[in-house]
C-alpha cells in the first residue's frame, strides 16, 4: 500500500521457512525484522550487520515459538516475516480513524522512548503539548496521503511513524484497531479524551482547545514485563506495591496476569520532565519478582540484593570465601591429578603400548608378511595368539601399502584379509618414515583408545596395536566428580554456615526492625528487650534509649503543642481586634482624604478666583494711572485756559479804555475767541473722558465689593465734577457764542454802546471765575486720581499677597491630601499585613492542631 508513496523505502516480506536462505548481500543493513502480523514488540529485532543476522533470525524464531499458543494467528502470525529499512529519528504512535466522508481524524498522539539505538521494547510511551505539536500536522498529512491510494471510510487505524527533519516514514500500520496493551487510555489521563466515543459518534476532538487547556506535565505509559531470562513457571508472585513506589505520581496502576504472556503491570503516571522516564527505561524489574526455589519455598530477588538485606550480605560474606576456597582447592586437585596422569599413568601406558608393539613386530615372520596376499590366515592366527591372555589390548593388525593402496593385511578377530582402508596420519607417518609413532588418546564409536605403530623388519609393513584408554577418561571423570563434590560440599557448607550465622544475626535484627516498625507507627509504649551482651545488644540498648528519648520528646511536643494552640487562640483574638482597629483607621483616613480632596478643590477654585480678581485689579490700576495722566493733562489745559481768561480780561480792560476805535483789537479778539472755542472743545472732551473713567471706576469699585467703596465715592465725586465741568463748558460755550455775536456787532457797528462793552467785561470776569472753579475742580480731580492710584497700587499688592497665600494654602492642602492618602494607603497595607498575620497565625494554629493530632497517635505510656 505504501510502496507507491515511499518508493525509496526498503521493504520485503518473506516466508519464515526460507528466511535463513536469503542472500544477506542484498539486504541494506541496518534493518528491522518482525512478524508480518504482530503484537506489541514480540519478535521485533534490529539487525545491525550480516554478523548479527543469524542471531536475530534465531531469536525471532524462538520468540514466535514461545508465543505459539499464547495468541491467535490474527494477533501474531508466524508464517511471514517483514524486513524493512531501519529509519533513524523520533518515533511516534498515532491512533485515528477515517470518518464516513473519508476525512482523517487523529484521536491520540504518543511518543516512544528507547534505551539505545537497538532497543525495540514497548516499555514507555508518553505524550505532552510539545510532543503533540511536533507531529500532529505531519501525521494528519500522512493519513491524507494514505487516503489517496486507499479510500477508507469509517475505518480505525493505529500507525507508528518515524520523523527525522522533514522526512516522515511509516514503520508500522495496524488496521481496524487502536494502540494495544492499554496504551490508548493514556489519552484519557493526559487530556481527558474518550477516543471510542469519538469514533462511534463520528466526531472530531477540538485539538486547539485541548492544547490550550493542557498543562506542561509529561504523561506516560509504562509496560512492565517479566524479563526473558526468568522462567515464568519459577515466578511465584509480583511485588506490585514495591514497583508502584518507583513512580513519583501514579495516575493508574493495573495489575496483569503475568502467567499468560509475561505482562506484569501497566502504569499510567505523570512527571515534571523526561528525567524520570529516562531512569525508568533502565529499571531492573527482577527485584520485584518472588521466585520459587528448593522445597517449593519462595524467595524474592530483592532479598538477595546485598544493598537491601543483611542476610544477603552475610550469605555472600560466607559463601564467596567458601566458593573461592573450594575453587582453589579444586584447581589444585585437578592440577595434581592431571600431573599424575600425564607424568605417571600415561608414560606407563605408553611404555606398555610400545613394549607390546615391538614384541608383536618381533614375533611376526617377515616371510608371511611379504606373502600376505596368500598367507593372511596364518598372520591372523598369529595376531589372535598374541592378543590372547593380554589384558587391555583391543586390536592388533598389520598394515601395508600395495599398488598405492592402503591395506589392512590382517586384524585379530576378523576373517577379512587385505582390506583396503585409508591410513590415519599416524599410520601414514609410520609407513612412510619407517618409524615408531604413538597416537593421542582418541574416541570413536567403539570406545576410547590409544595406538602405537612400529615397522616390521624385513618388510614394508607395520604393526599397529590399540589399547583401551577408557580408564584414563574414567580416572579424569572421577577426579572431576570429586572436585565437583568437594566444591558443592564447600558451597553447601558455606550456605549452611551463612544461613545459620545469618539467622543468628539477622533474627535479632529483624526482631529489632519489628519494634522499630511499631515505633514508626507511633507505638512508643513497648520496651525493646535486651537479652544479649554483644553488638546486637548494644544496638538494642541504643534503640531502647532512642525509644525513651522519643517518648519524652513526643510528650514535650504534645504539651508544647497544646500551649502553642492556646497561645495562637489568644494571638488570633488580638489580631482580630487589631484588624478591626485598623479597619476603623482606614475608614477614618479614607473619609479625611475625601474631605481634604474637597477642601483642596474649593481652595483651588478660590485661588483661581483671586487670580482673576488680581488680574482685574491690575487692569484697574493701569486704567487709574491712565486717568491720572489724563487729569494732569486736563490741569495743564485748565491753567492755559485761566491764562487765556486773564489775557481776555486784559484785553477787555483795553477795550474799555480803547473800545471806541480799536477795530484791529476786535479782530484779534475774534481770533482769540476761536482759540477759546477749541480749548473749550478740548475741555469738553476731557470732561467726557473723565466722566467715562469715573463710570468705569464705579463699575470696578462695584466689582471689588467692600474693598472698592472708597474708590466708588471718589469716582462719584469725579463724576459730579465732570458733570459740573460739562455744564460750565456749556455755559462758556453759550457765552462765547454771545461774545461772537456781540463782537460781530461791534465789528459791524463800532459805535455800539459802551454799556455792551461793560457787559462783555462782566461776562469775561464771570468766565474767569468759572475757569478758576474749573481749575480748582481739576486740581481736586488730580489729587483724587493720585490717591485712587495709590489705593489701587495697595489693592494690587494686597491682591498679589492674597494670591500667593492662597496658592501656598492650596499647595499645603495638596500635600495634606497626599499625606492623608499615604496614611490611608499605609493603613490599608498595615491592615493587609495584619490580615496576613492573622491568616498565618491561623495556619500556625492549624499546624499546631495537626502537630497535636500527629502527636496523639504516639503511645508513650501503657
Amino acid at each position: 500500500m505504501t510502496k507507491s508513496l515511499y518508493p525509496d523505502f526498503y521493504f520485503q516480506d518473506i516466508d519464515l521457512s526460507i528466511i535463513s536462505d536469503l542472500d544477506k548481500n542484498q539486504i541494506p543493513f541496518p534493518v528491522v525484522i518482525k512478524p508480518n502480523i504482530g503484537y506489541s514488540s514480540v519478535g521485533v529485532h534490529k539487525v545491525k550487520n550480516e554478523q548479527d543476522w543469524d542471531i536475530a533470525v534465531n531469536q525471532l524464531k524462538a520468540d514466535l515459538l514461545h508465543s505459539d499458543g499464547l495468541y491467535d494467528s490474527e494477533v501474531i502470525g508466524s508464517q511471514t516475516v517483514l524486513i524493512e529499512e531501519w529509519i533513524q529519528g523520533e518515533e511516534y504512535a498515532i491512533d485515528g480513524y477515517y470518518n464516513q466522508d473519508g476525512e482523517p481524524v487523529i484521536l491520540n498522539v504518543f511518543k516512544r522512548l528507547f534505551r539505545d539505538d537497538y532497543d525495540t521494547s514497548d516499555r514507555i510511551y508518553y505524550t505532552s503539548k510539545l510532543a503533540i505539536n511536533e507531529i500532529y500536522h505531519d501525521a494528519l498529512k500522512f493519513m491524507r496521503n494514505i487516503q489517496t491510494v486507499l479510500p477508507l471510510r469509517n475505518y480505525p487505524v493505529h500507525f507508528e511513524i518515524r520523523k527525522k527533519g522533514n522526512r516522515v516514514i511509516p514503520i508500522e500500520i495496524n488496521p481496524l484497531r487502536f494502540a494495544g496493551a492499554g496504551t490508548t487510555d493514556l489519552g484519557y489521563h493526559a487530556y481527558g479524551m474518550n477516543m471510542y466515543e469519538h469514533y462511534f459518534s463520528g466526531t472530531k476532538p477540538d485539538w486547539n482547545r485541548i492544547l490550550e487547556e493542557m498543562d506542561d506535565h509529561i504523561y506516560s505509559f509504562f509496560f512492565a514485563e517479566v524479563p526473558l531470562e526468568i522462567n515464568l513457571e519459577d515466578v511465584a508472585r509480583i511485588d506490585h506495591e514495591g514497583l508502584r513506589h518507583e513512580f513519583e505520581h501514579v495516575l493508574e496502576y493495573r495489575q496483569l496476569p503475568f502467567q499468560n504472556d509475561r505482562s506484569m503491570a501497566i502504569i499510567f503516571y505523570r512527571s515534571e520532565d523526561l528525567n524520570e522516564n529516562l531512569q525508568l527505561l533502565h529499571l531492573d524489574l527482577i527485584p520485584y519478582l518472588t521466585i520459587k526455589h528448593l522445597g517449593g519455598m519462595e524467595m524474592r530477588f530483592s532479598k538477595l540484593n546485598p544493598k537491601k538485606s543483611l542476610l544477603a550480605k552475610l550469605f555472600l560474606f560466607y559463601i564467596i570465601p567458601f566458593v573461592l576456597f573450594a575453587g582453589a582447592m579444586g584447581l589444585c586437585f585437578s592440577y595434581i591429578t592431571n600431573k599424575m596422569i600425564n607424568e605417571n599413568v600415561l608414560p606407563q601406558f605408553d611404555d606398555r603400548l610400545s613394549e607390546n608393539a615391538h614384541s608383536l613386530a618381533a614375533s611376526l615372520n617377515p616371510t608371511l608378511i611379504n606373502k600376505a596376499s596368500v598367507r593372511g590366515e596364518e598372520i591372523k592366527r598369529e595376531l589372535d595368539a598374541f592378543v590372547k591372555d593380554k589384558k587391555g589390548i583391543e586390536y592388533v593388525y598389520v598394515l601395508k601399502r600395495e599398488n598405492d593402496a592402503d591395506m589392512i593385511v590382517a586384524l585379530n578377530g576378523s576373517e577379512d584379509y587385505m582390506v583396503e582402508s585409508p591410513f590415519t596420519p599416524e599410520q601414514a607417518k609410520s609407513i612412510t618414515g619407517k618409524e615408531d609413532v604413538l597416537s593421542e588418546i582418541y574416541k570413536d564409536k567403539w570406545g576410547t583408545h590409544k595406538s602405537y605403530f612400529t615397522p616390521i623388519e624385513g618388510t614394508d609393513a607395520i604393526v599397529g596395536i590399540d589399547m583401551d584408554a577408557k580408564f584414563i577418561d574414567e580416572l579424569k571423570s572421577t577426579m572431576i566428580f570429586y572436585n565437583i563434590l568437594f566444591l558443592a560440599s564447600a558451597i553447601i557448607l558455606g550456605v549452611l554456615c551463612a544461613v545459620v550465622i545469618g539467622k543468628k544475626i539477622s533474627g535479632p535484627v529483624n526482631e529489632l526492625v519489628g519494634y522499630t516498625n511499631e515505633m514508626a507507627k507511633g507505638d512508643l509504649s513497648k520496651s525493646i528487650p535486651v537479652g544479649r551482651q554483644d553488638e546486637i545488644g548494644d544496638l538494642s540498648n541504643g534503640f531502647e534509649d532512642m525509644r525513651l528519648s522519643l517518648a519524652h520528646i513526643i510528650q514535650n511536643v504534645r504539651e508544647h503543642a497544646q500551649t502553642m494552640n492556646q497561645t495562637t487562640v489568644s494571638i488570633q483574638q488580638s489580631f482580630e481586634e487589631m484588624v478591626e482597629s485598623y479597619g476603623q483607621i482606614v475608614t477614618g483616613t479614607t473619609e479625611e482624604a475625601k474631605a481634604s480632596e474637597e477642601r483642596a478643590y474649593h481652595i483651588d477654585r478660590i485661588s483661581n478666583m483671586i487670580s482673576d480678581l488680581s488680574d482685574t485689579i491690575r487692569l484697574m490700576n493701569e486704567q487709574t494711572n491712565e486717568m491720572n495722566e489724563f487729569t494732569m493733562h486736563t490741569n495743564t489745559l485748565a491753567e492755559q485756559g485761566s491764562k487765556q481768561v486773564q489775557d481776555v480780561t486784559g484785553q477787555m480792560d483795553k477795550i474799555m479804555e480803547n473800545g471806541k476805535a480799536n477795530k484791529a483789537n476786535l479782530v484779534s479778539l475774534e481770533e482769540d475767541v476761536v482759540k477759546i472755542n477749541e480749548v473749550i472743545g478740548l475741555i469738553r472732551v476731557i470732561a467726557s473722558q473723565t466722566n467715562l473713567l469715573s463710570l468705569n471706576a464705579s463699575i470696578e469699585a462695584a466689582r471689588a465689593g467692600d474693598a472698592g467703596r472708597g474708590f466708588a465715592v471718589v469716582a462719584q465725586e469725579v463724576q459730579k465734577l465732570a458733570v459740573q465741568t460739562d455744564e460750565s463748558i456749556d455755559i462758556i460755550s453759550e457765552s462765547i457764542m454771545r461774545i461772537n455775536e456781540q463782537t460781530a456787532k461791534v465789528i459791524q457797528n463800532n459805535d455800539e454802546s459802551f454799556q455792551d462793552i461793560l457787559n462783555g467785561v462782566s461776562l469775561v470776569e464771570n468766565n474767569g471765575e468759572i475757569f478758576n472753579k474749573i481749575f480748582e475742580s481739576v486740581e481736586k480731580l488730580l489729587k483724587g486720581t493720585e490717591q485712587l492710584a495709590a489705593h489701587s497700587k495697595k489693592i494690587n499688592e494686597s491682591s498679589d499677597e492674597s494670591l500667593a497665600s492662597i496658592q501656598e494654602i492650596a499647595a499645603i492642602s495638596e500635600e495634606g491630601v497626599a499625606t492623608t492618602e499615604q496614611i490611608s494607603a499605609a493603613a490599608i497595607q498595615q491592615s493587609t499585613i495584619m490580615t496576613g498575620l492573622k491568616e498565618q497565625n491561623q495556619d500556625l494554629a492549624n499546624e499546631s492542631a495537626i502537630l497535636e493530632e500527629m502527636v496523639e497517635k504516639f503511645i508513650t505510656e501503657k
